[in-house]
């Protein structure tokens, strides 16, 4: 980086979090700076000393090119407020969508264990209306003595259109597995505490989908 008569490597600068406080520092108290890679410095390129490292050697380096060489260099500025934060919304809906799918995988799995009949109905098990369901007939022995009633209100509550709650019953009282004893209690205990995951998940996305569109 270089401000002024200011000239420093990113190693002297420090790790990416420290060299992004320093730059909005600069740039708050009104300091031109810019930016260059070393390996794309062309007095770096030129020196005969270039295989070996030196920090300060860089500097000097960079020094001199920012003197004879400004096309090499960008100049930095501080961005639009709006781009800075629909770059952070952004990152943030992709780290949400990635423990999204993690917490489903690990959902799909404890179902496969004894209830492979609900995976019939869903193609998202992280989908509210699913996971509302499950908690309503968590076991096939609860399916087998769940009104039909119930499963209605459910479709209703979400709007899911596509099945009525005959046909989910009819899944859902399919022959179950056989297990060995303790397998249901495991499973089920695993699954209640992904719920509670995948709905927090679930608000959090529909947050920043919103930050989103009200950004763009």
């Amino acid at each position: 980086m270089c401000a002024g008569k200011l000239v420093a490597t990113d190693a002297q600068w420090g790790d990416r979090a420290k060299r992004q406080y320093r730059i909005r520092l600069g740039l708050r108290r009104r300091l031109e700076l810019f930016a260059c890679t070393i390996n794309g410095c062309p007095e770096r390129r030129q020196s005969k000393e270039s295989a070996s490292k030196d920090d300060s050697r860089d500097a000097d380096v960079m020094a001199d090119s920012l003197r004879t060489d400004m096309r090499a260099f960008r100049k930095l500025s501080v961005a639009d407020p709006v781009i800075v934060e629909l770059r952070e919304w952004s990152r943030i809906d992709e780290e949400l969508k990635v423990e999204r799918v993690r917490l489903t995988n690990r959902l799909e799995h404890q179902l496969w264990r004894y209830y492979p009949q609900m995976l019939e109905l869903a193609d998202d098990v992280g989908a509210n209306w699913f996971l509302d369901l499950f908690e309503a007939v968590p076991t096939p022995e609860k399916a087998a003595k769940v009104r039909e009633k119930t499963i209605a209100r459910i479709l209703k509550d979400h709007r899911i259109r596509r099945f009525d709650a005959a046909h989910v019953l009819s899944e859902l009282r399919k022959p179950a597995l056989p297990v060995a004893p303790g397998t249901i209690e495991a499973a089920t205990a695993h699954i209640r505490g992904l719920i509670e995951r995948i709905r927090l998940v679930n608000v959090q996305l529909a947050d920043a989908q919103r930050q989103l569109d009200e950004l763009s």
